[in-house]
């Protein structure tokens, strides 16, 4: 069982590294520049989850001074607000973050869809070309549905059973980390009681 998962894992390991080397040097820096994105809209994801429980907390505790002596010199600055102007206050602000979250992910998603479709336009171009340059005896000797084929739908599947999921695999695992370490932080215990539960 141990040797399959290692099996499995070098299996991957070998088409991430034929993936990365199937990108030209503009591709591999918009690879890149799309993981910083992705790092983003991980920090976007876990600040949206970080601010559910300070928002529960303005909502039920009446007198946030009291309860949170740290931030009395905040209030204070503000003008010592009412409760129902912090209140008001804070859904404002925790509807901007998920406004801005929202945004940010749509622009993602939209930058992820534009990779996968210019590296298989690209692929694709670059594989047609590589045809062309074949001495005239090669087009001869071949089936032409089976060059038209690897050309056009081999490159589909590429995009879209390869690229697209590895994008959105790397993107969920970005944001299981960044959750885990939000836990690990706000409540230590109890984040490595459920991780061994889960894991066993």
């Amino acid at each position: 069982m141990q040797s399959e998962s290692i099996a499995e894992s070098r299996r991957q390991a070998s088409i991430a590294r034929k993936i990365w080397a199937l990108l030209d040097s503009a591709e591999r820096r918009s690879a890149v520049q799309l993981l910083g994105l992705m790092i983003i809209g991980m920090m976007l994801e876990t600040l949206g989850v970080g601010l559910v429980v300070p928002a529960l907390s303005l909502l039920m505790k009446p007198d946030l001074a009291r309860s949170y002596p740290a931030i009395e010199p905040v209030l204070r600055a503000l003008g010592n607000p009412s409760q129902r102007e912090i209140v008001v206050g804070g859904m404002l602000g925790l509807a901007g973050v998920y406004l801005i979250k929202a945004l940010f992910l749509g622009f993602l998603a939209w930058r992820q869809s534009r990779f996968a479709y210019g590296l298989q336009a690209q692929v694709s171009q670059r594989l047609f070309g590589l045809y062309l340059r074949q001495p005239y005896t090669f087009p001869l000797q071949r089936n032409s549905a089976g060059l038209i084929r690897n050309a056009i739908t081999e490159v589909n599947l590429l995009a879209f059973n390869v690229i697209m999921p590895g994008m959105l695999l790397i993107t969920e695992c970005l944001v299981l980390l960044g959750l885990s370490v939000l836990l690990l932080v706000v409540e230590p215990l109890g984040a490595l009681i459920v991780v061994s539960v889960l894991g066993v």
